[in-house]
């Protein structure tokens, strides 16, 4: 399964390990990475998709015990951001409710 849209770095890497590579981080390495390239800017579709596909890369690579304090770090770390304005209620419900409903890849009416 595929993960649209954050959280794909993350997934690949864990899958790397299971297939026995092993990851180095290279101190000399230089990466250029235009911050939210992808989505201009910190919007209500990109809360969606970091609060959804949070939840698929955690069930997807963690084990039981993993996920439940994963879950719960994130949720507080969603709720701090709900409470300072930096983040939208309705979108990180929505991206919970629709991880819950097997809802994967990219959503034409998350935009």
């Amino acid at each position: 399964m595929k993960i649209f849209l954050y959280e794909e770095d993350a997934d690949y890497c864990m899958r790397l390990r299971k297939a026995g590579y092993r990851l180095l981080y290279e101190p000399s390495s230089v990466i250029y990475h235009k911050v939210s390239a992808s989505t201009s800017k910190i919007n209500d579709m990109a809360f969606y998709y970091l609060t959804r596909n949070k939840r698929i890369m955690l069930y997807k690579n963690f084990r039981w015990y993993q996920i439940i304090p994963a879950l719960v770090f994130t949720d507080i770390q969603s709720f701090y951001r709900i409470l300072q304005g930096r983040m939208s209620v309705h979108c990180v419900l929505r991206g919970i409710k629709d991880y819950y409903a097997g809802l994967r890849g990219k959503t034409g009416d998350s935009e």
